[in-house]
């Protein structure tokens, strides 16, 4: 059995929250990796609380909900190269309180899952680093029965119209409360894949960012989800900054698990596309299929994504559809250049006519398109000039 061992510390440090990192034990998030040729059956598993009990606790409920002993089980028949295997693949995330914080684990299963065809399944975990016991909806919405519904009319209304003629946009009802998972920009619900299915054959998803839930969220004082966004930078703050910085040395936004300089080729094996790329001013624009990037698209030119353009971001407190060209220098200061942008010009970048402000930060370019009203209506990161 291999174990791969990496600290949290990497992700973090791409979200900004050292602070509170520091306020917590040194946690190690350890990938337990079983192989049979080709395929493989993979979990995390932490050490370094100081908590052992809750640890411990943790560690079996991963495996339990998780599903392992049975994937584990079906590992060793798995001998015939020719034949569909099985991999089971595990992301893990802590977002972190004061207090403690929340570990949220997703399981990606495809091939052999189970009898029949071969699919594709998510499990989606979560755990209190305080308690040990898992999160559910009741954790995280004031009513989960009323949130299902404000949910689903949110769904008809933003994400059904956009949903492939080649699927059926019923299935997206009912929405799978009981399979959700926090990240540190949102709730994502993740559908079995008997419901509803995308285009690549994955189990489909929805994804909504925490200022898209604010009414409907438990967000009372001592409330794990309150402490975990009171926890997170906002602009304008001298942390909010720093996050952002952070952020565009690292190629990213926040969310996007895609970063300016990677392959083309593999970006697009870990996200299939939405819809057939679209011409974009020096390159082509695409729109991946994945929940999170509703919204958003990269950018890309000679193999290699060289931007990452979203309509549907919260940057550390510089939310598109809300944010004001005010806030946005409050937090930042005031942009390298600032253009007008007419209408053509608008839509050959896929952006609102107003204008354009350009930040040159770190060897890289971070932009704001605002209408002609006022409001943030595009951040786009690119590499240099």
């Amino acid at each position: 059995m291999k174990k791969i061992a990496w600290v949290l510390c990497v992700v973090l440090l791409l979200t900004g929250w050292l602070t509170a990192l520091a306020q917590q034990a040194d946690i190690v998030i350890e990938d337990v990796t079983q192989r049979q040729g080709e395929s493989f059956v993979s979990y995390p598993q932490l050490s370094g609380m100081p908590n052992t009990f809750v640890q411990d606790s943790i560690n079996r409920a991963i495996v339990a909900d998780g599903g392992i002993p049975g994937y584990l089980a079906a590992l060793p028949t798995m001998t015939d190269p020719a034949a569909t295997g099985l991999t089971v693949q595990s992301h893990a995330q802590v977002l972190p309180t004061s207090t403690g914080g929340l570990l949220a684990v997703r399981l990606d299963a495809q091939g052999r899952i189970g009898p029949g065809r071969p699919g594709h399944a998510v499990v989606p975990l979560m755990y209190s680093l305080t308690t040990g016991q898992r999160v559910t909806a009741a954790d995280l919405f004031a009513d989960p029965a009323m949130a299902a519904v404000e949910l689903e009319a949110m769904i008809a209304r933003d994400i059904e119209p956009d949903v492939s003629a080649y699927l059926s946009a019923d299935a997206l009802y009912p929405l799978p409360m009981d399979r959700l998972l926090a990240d540190e920009t949102g709730i994502t619900f993740y559908y079995d894949q008997a419901q509803y299915t995308t285009l690549s054959g994955r189990s489909g998803a929805v994804h909504f960012l925490y200022h898209e839930l604010r009414p409907l969220l438990r967000m009372g004082e001592g409330s794990l989800l309150g402490d975990i966004l009171q926890s997170m930078p906002r602009a304008p703050s001298a942390e909010a900054a720093e996050a952002i910085g952070r952020a565009v040395h690292a190629g990213r936004l926040p969310g996007l698990m895609v970063a300016l300089g990677d392959s083309l080729e593999e970006a697009l094996a870990a996200h299939p596309l939405l819809m057939d790329p679209e011409a974009f001013p020096a390159g082509e624009k695409y729109q991946p299929e994945d929940a999170h990037w509703r919204g958003s698209a990269l950018i890309a030119s000679d193999g290699r994504v060289t931007g990452i353009l979203s309509h549907r971001m919260n940057l550390y407190g510089l939310i598109t559809g809300e944010a004001t060209q005010s806030l946005v220098e409050q937090a930042l200061g005031q942009p390298t250049a600032s253009l007008p942008l007419d209408e053509q010009a608008a839509v050959s970048y896929n952006m609102i006519p107003g204008k354009l402000d350009r930040y040159d930060m770190q060897g890289r370019i971070l932009s704001f398109n605002y209408d002609s009203s006022g409001p943030l209506q595009t951040i786009w990161l690119s590499v240099a000039d």
